[in-house]
């Protein structure tokens, strides 16, 4: 059941936890969730701490508020001597989250105890018991006046200077000084500020900068610098990334690398390692206008469609859906709703459907990727069974290619009727599944379903606690195995129909299917998904098997993994080669194959590149 009523809880910290908790104030707002705003950083103006968690207590409770759950945006404030405040609501069975703004830096210390939900923004040190959500931004204010004139600087940085940062700083101001650019610093500067006050290039000024100001120096400079901390081994975004590339002005100049930046912005942003490249990288960015331009367009897109706090709020809600589905003794407030709504509102799933969802993994992805071996090994693995393309995502093709049937009235699948068409759905999957496989819950079930890629989308909302594995394979070697499996004389029997025989029509289908596999597959809970490659597959059978087993809550001893392993190696095939189900059970096959003649290969590059970059196969030979 999505919550309608949320006490939103700040911490007293600086103005990062401030941020983010005003983000998800509108975010949530904006999802039609009733927001019960509690800024604990005023509160203390006039109360004391002892009397604000006593308050927040109080408003918890307070029926005449209706509280579905309670959101703490805290770094470490309600924790230690004051822990006992969102302690003593889990306690009393109200919903309780904790988003944790301080990560990686400062740990909050019994957060399983404490909260129902624990969602970090940084994945690199995520326990698989926590959620991952990053920080996002707002809509950024009205600065048009400011965008697109003459620039008042080359290169902005708003923020702290600390220690280790100060070197840095000093080489680009001094090579900013030799260019002839105008650099801005802005903020807090605890350390010796004197070397930059000397050098001509440098406008500086100290203290705390205003976020109208701050704005307002984004939008009057080409490019802002955003410096992340080099020793922290964190690897996601900061929230000045994501302001500075929804404004759609500047540029983002950001280091040291992280991975998550790269994977969400690609070089739609300026990333550098060291000085010298940031150095190299600013010259790059002000001598091309027109490629600045292009990247500032490319990353404001990036954020727009995904990173505003209103999709995380969307993210929030979803999780915390599936939490009161795992938590029956959580409280529902009868002010807003009924049991049926409850019922309908987690779409579906909750205790009463008398089944053990975790145990249930979905294989999605694209046909010719292993996917058949891959739940061959699984179903001969003890307490795991593979169901081998069921197609039961058929069943929501209509809904897939017309969602405006959720509006229609008399649609079987009209939301206004309590989701019940949905419902039926899924009823009628589990009903299949318990008489086919009477041991599923003991046993982990996957089901092999890459064939249907206009279920994947729908998996969360049908399936909100199952797993997701994502078989990844080489789009390339893809392509290559449909165009031998549609020859004349294959084992397919779809060979005989000239038009599937179209490189384009089938590099068409392999894009489609792998796009909607992988957008589904970004926005799932990053806890219930995990990726796997064929390439990975061929070189280490075992040690991938081990890793989905584990994934799945299975402990297969080591020789059980290696006996399967042997089993179905490839050499113990005898129908192998051209032509056949089974080819030859190695990455790479494109690059020598008859099929990719140079048209093909052309085709290959305008549908499929893209694609394949996505999933970082970007070694290629030149055409």
């Amino acid at each position: 059941m999505t919550p309608k009523t949320v006490l939103l809880v700040a911490g007293s910290a600086g103005f990062s936890t401030r941020d983010v908790w005003e983000g998800y104030r509108e975010g949530l707002t904006q999802c039609g969730v009733q927001v019960i705003p509690y800024a604990t950083f005023s509160m203390l103006r006039v109360l004391s701490h002892e009397a604000v968690g006593n308050d927040i207590i109080g408003k918890a409770h307070d029926v005449r508020n209706g509280v579905d759950a309670v959101v703490f945006i805290d770094g470490m404030h309600f924790s230690a001597e004051r822990a006992w405040v969102p302690a003593t609501l889990r306690d009393s069975n109200i919903l309780t989250a904790v988003i944790k703004t301080d990560d990686p830096y400062c740990p909050i210390a019994d957060t399983q105890r404490l909260y129902h939900l624990v969602c970090t923004n940084e994945l690199k040190q995520k326990p698989d018991s926590e959620a991952y959500l990053p920080t996002a931004t707002l809509p950024p204010p009205d600065v048009s006046t400011l965008i697109g004139k003459e620039p008042e600087s080359d290169i902005v940085f708003v923020g702290t200077l600390f220690e280790d940062r100060v070197a840095t700083m000093l080489r680009l101001a001094e090579h900013c000084n030799r260019r002839g650019l105008r650099f801005r610093m802005a903020g807090n500067f605890p350390s010796d500020a004197s070397k930059f006050k000397r050098i001509p290039a440098v406008a500086f000024s100290s203290g705390t900068v205003r976020p109208e100001a701050k704005w307002r120096m984004y939008a009057a400079s080409k490019l802002v610098l955003n410096l992340f901390r080099a020793a922290d081994q964190a690897v996601s975004p900061s929230p000045r990334v994501f302001e500075v590339t929804a404004l759609g002005g500047p540029a983002l100049l950001t280091g040291v690398r992280r991975e998550e930046v790269t994977r969400i912005f690609g070089d739609s942003v300026y990333h550098f390692d060291d000085p010298d490249e940031l150095c190299d990288q600013v010259d790059r960015a002000i001598a091309d206008d027109a490629d600045r331009r292009k990247r500032v367009a490319q990353a404001k897109s990036i954020t727009d469609q995904a990173h505003r706090y209103r999709h995380r709020s969307e993210t929030l809600l979803k999780l915390l859906a599936r939490q009161r589905a795992q938590n029956t003794t959580v409280r529902v407030t009868t002010g807003h709703f009924d049991a049926a709504d409850a019922h309908a509102e987690s779409g579906v799933t909750d205790k009463r459907d008398g089944v053990a969802e975790e145990r249930l993994a979905w294989l999605i992805g694209c046909g010719r990727t292993g996917s058949t071996w891959l739940c061959e090994m699984l179903d001969a693995l003890p307490e795991m069974r593979g169901w081998h393309e069921p197609y039961f995502g058929r069943l929501v093709q209509h809904l897939a290619d017309r969602p405006d049937e959720r509006k229609r009235p008399s649609a079987f699948f009209f939301d206004g009727n309590g989701k019940a068409g949905l419902r039926a759905i899924r009823e009628a999957f589990y009903e299949v599944a318990r008489t086919k496989y009477p041991g599923f819950g003991g046993e982990a079930l996957v089901v092999k379903e890459v064939n249907t890629p206009e279920l994947f989308a729908m998996i969360e909302e049908l399936f909100p606690l199952s797993r997701m594995l994502f078989l990844v394979r080489d789009p390339f070697d893809v392509l290559d195995s449909y165009i031998d499996m549609r020859q004349p004389g294959s084992w397919n029997r779809a060979s005989n129909d000239r038009s599937s025989r179209d490189p384009r029509h089938l590099a068409k289908h392999i894009a489609s299917a792998f796009g909607r596999a992988a957008d589904a597959f970004d926005a799932f809970e990053a806890s219930q998904k995990l990726q796997i490659r064929y390439e990975s597959m061929i070189d280490g059978t075992a040690g991938e098997l081990t890793r989905i087993c584990s994934f799945l809550g299975s402990q297969p001893k080591p020789d059980e993994i290696e006996q399967v392993v042997d089993r179905f190696r490839f050499d113990r095939h005898k129908d192998t080669g051209p032509g056949a189900f089974r080819r030859h059970g190695r990455p790479g096959v494109w690059r020598d194959s008859p099929h990719f003649t140079p048209p093909v290969r052309e085709t290959a590059e305008r549908i499929l590149g893209d694609l394949r970059g996505r999933f970082g196969y970007t070694e290629s030979p030149p055409l």
